[in-house]
This record gives structure tokens, sequence and C-alpha cells, in this order.
């Protein structure tokens, strides 16, 4: 057996994706993400208490890092070269889950043991 790291260290916790998605969803819908978008998007973190960071200007890395978390578990599409990125059926689900309360990361979910030959 071998433990997978989801997402990336600069999540840590996978519980904090639901809420850093619906913020994200929220704030940057069908936009490019460039630099500044994703320093735009560390301090809606900021301002919302999801993150804590003193970094308001040249802090992009922090919502870029962050939101690459939601690109690598399929949440959303890809924001490369510029293009807007839009949000999958996966993500909708996520946010969805929001919504009507339904649990989608258990208590024990922090990691995930994948099984190889």
């Amino acid at each position: 057996m071998k433990t997978w790291n989801i997402g990336n260290t600069t999540v840590r916790n996978p519980r904090r994706l639901r809420d850093a998605l619906k913020l994200f969803v929220d704030k940057m819908q069908g936009r490019p993400f460039g630099k500044v978008e994703q320093q735009e998007y560390l301090n809606h973190m900021v301002e919302a208490g999801l993150v804590e960071s003193d970094r308001a200007s040249q802090g992009d890395d922090g919502g870029r890092k962050f939101a690459s978390a939601f690109k690598q578990l399929g949440f959303v599409t890809d924001w490369q070269r510029g293009r807007a990125w839009n949000l999958t059926a996966v993500g909708r689900l996520l946010c969805d889950s929001l919504s009507s309360r339904t649990p989608y990361f258990s208590d024990n979910c922090s990691t995930i043991k994948c099984l190889h030959h």
C-alpha cells in the first residue's frame, strides 16, 4: 500500500475544499486566473477566514496553489494560457453538497490508500 497526497500542502485538510471551492466559484467564476486574479482570490480567502496571510500583495502563489488543488482533483477546468476556467460536473456535485448539507468528505478521509500490484 502507498499513501496518496490529495491536492497539495497548501490545502492541508480536505474539509477546507468545499468552502474554498464555493468562494472560488462565487468570486472567480468564468474568469481567467492569472496573477492578478490569483492575488484577488487569496485576498478573498483571507477576508472569508479560510486562510491566514499577511500578503495582500505579492501573494498570488497562495491563491494559485490553493486553486490548483481544485484543478488537480477535477473540480474545475484548466485556466492555462489566459483561458477562463469552468466548474466541472464533479465540482458542481461538491458545491451542491454545500447547499443540501450532504456530507462530501467523511471524517477520516485525510488520506486515500491505493493498492499497487
